[in-house]
């Protein structure tokens, strides 16, 4: 029988057909992945393995949305909605990856620098959007360089992502979600030197009096 996937908002109706989750089929205390989002595909699957057909090949096609395929829908969508410059740039970089051969190569020379959501899913063998889970946004965001502030709104770019992703009903969880916050460190406010003070004193006076107003005096 099909099932809906873990974290699904209807998961108290594991037969609610109408729902955009990936399906599942168990049997037999096994859980096989239908590739597929649609009960009735599922339903097919699962009775053609009830009906003893060989399991390579009643294997269904993966609808399933790839994380590259996410990515370039996501940047496109940006630049439509008329994203662009150094913003469009900084999206670039933080899911798919180096814009240019050069900054690839020299991005290889520095190991300090923040791998693309595209680059590090691969290397680890995620390939669907359905596939990227809290655990696995925790251990990249580790990865991450640059300032607290830098970091942070790196952060809420990958939020927006898997919100795009979520409208789009590829997924239904926002995995960086319950990542946390990060703490934006700020340096502490610096102070003037009395001599800097005096001296701002002075040209203040000197601007007042060329105004024909009374100077204010320094001590």
């Amino acid at each position: 029988m099909p099932g809906t996937a873990s974290g699904c908002p209807h998961g108290d109706k594991p037969s609610f057909r109408r729902c955009k989750c990936p399906k599942w089929i168990y049997r037999d205390r096994e859980r096989i992945s239908a590739k597929t989002r649609s009960w009735e595909k599922a339903e097919a699957f699962a009775k053609r393995l009830d009906e003893g057909d060989p399991f390579e090949d009643v294997i269904p096609n993966d609808d399933r949305v790839t994380i590259a395929s996410a990515v370039d829908s996501y940047l496109d969508n940006a630049v439509a909605g008329g994203g662009g410059g150094e913003t469009q740039n900084k999206k670039i970089r933080t899911f798919r990856g180096p814009i240019s051969a050069k900054i690839a190569e020299t991005k290889e020379k520095n190991a300090k620098h923040s791998p693309a959501l595209l680059v590090w899913s691969t290397g680890r063998g995620l390939k669907h959007i359905e596939e990227i889970t809290l655990a696995h946004m925790v251990q990249w965001r580790a990865t991450w360089v640059g300032t607290s502030i830098t970091r942070s709104k790196r952060q809420g770019m990958v939020c927006g992502f898997f919100y795009f992703c979520i409208r789009m009903g590829w997924i239904v969880v926002n995995s960086m979600m319950g990542v946390g916050s990060i703490t934006i460190k700020t340096p502490p406010t610096g102070y003037f030197p009395r001599k800097s003070l005096q001296r701002s004193l002075q040209k203040s006076n000197r601007i007042l009096i060329a105004g024909g107003r009374s100077p204010i005096a320094s001590g």
